[in-house]
Parts: structure tokens; sequence; C-alpha cells
């Protein structure tokens, strides 16, 4: 008898400590950095912005859209090749897992910055707001470079 209560007390243990498969952690922690963007050309709509977003929380963190009072719009792109052609398509969300960073930068992920008010200009700064599917919008500045800086 002090077996099967000793089993039982064990069981309800292991039940109460159980997550049910669903990883328990505290908060996504995102962090963005070292955001650029080249100097656009007069009457230029268009620009592209490129930063490190970095997860320094134990849960992901999952991006879904940016703005800017600058741009009438910001989305979220990634550019690649297929078949030797160079492709750009929108993107819904970027995950990035705990203790991992994601390099938005030429070539692949990046900021589509879309109807500008005026052309970026090299020393300028971009305010731009980073939203995340749980969690609070992250404010990143985008330093406008010359154009041959990088």
């Amino acid at each position: 008898m002090f077996r099967l209560a000793s089993l039982y007390g064990a069981c309800f243990a292991l039940a109460a400590c159980s997550t049910g498969g669903v990883v328990d952690c505290e908060a996504a922690r995102p962090v963005a950095s070292e955001g650029w963007a080249r100097e656009s050309l007069t009457a230029q709509a268009m620009g592209a912005a490129y930063f490190r977003l970095s997860n320094q929380g134990d849960c992901p963190a999952v991006l879904t859209g940016a703005s800017s009072p600058l741009a009438a719009s910001v989305g979220l792109h990634e550019s690649r090749e297929e078949n030797g052609v160079a492709r750009m398509r929108p993107v819904e969300r970027v995950e990035i897992a705990p203790g991992r960073n994601i390099d938005f930068a030429p070539g692949g992920l990046h900021l589509m910055l879309s109807g500008l008010e005026r052309s970026l200009a090299a020393g300028e700064q971009l305010p731009v707001m980073l939203s995340f599917e749980d969690g609070p919008d992250l404010e990143l500045t985008i330093s406008i470079e010359e154009a041959g800086a990088r």
C-alpha cells in the first residue's frame, strides 16, 4: 500500500511540474543595433534600411512590422537569387530564436522604405519603430551613409 501511495504521489508531482510539451519562458528581449541606409538620390521615393536584430531573452521574438514618420510605409522584405534572377518579396514576420542574431543586410532581409517624404542625405538619422508579435515596440535609429560607404 505504501508503494502504491508513493507511486501516486510521484505521478501527481510530475503532472504538476509538466508543461504539457510547451516550453515555459520568461520573455523575448529583442535588441536592434547598427542601423544604416544609403543616401537616396534626389526625388527617389524608395529606400532600404539594414540593421542587426538580437534576441537576449529566453523566448522567441517575432518581428511583424515597422514604421517611420518619414515614410508612407515600411515593409519587411527579403532579396534572394532564384534561378539566376534576383527577386525581392515581402515577408510577413521574422522570428529570432533566443540568444541569436539576424542581420538585415543587402542581398537578404531588409526594411523597404516606401513613399519617403524627402531624399535621405548622408549624416542624417532616420527614426524607425519595430513592431513585435508579443511585446513592446522597439525604436531604432538608422544612420544615413554615403552611397559608396559599404
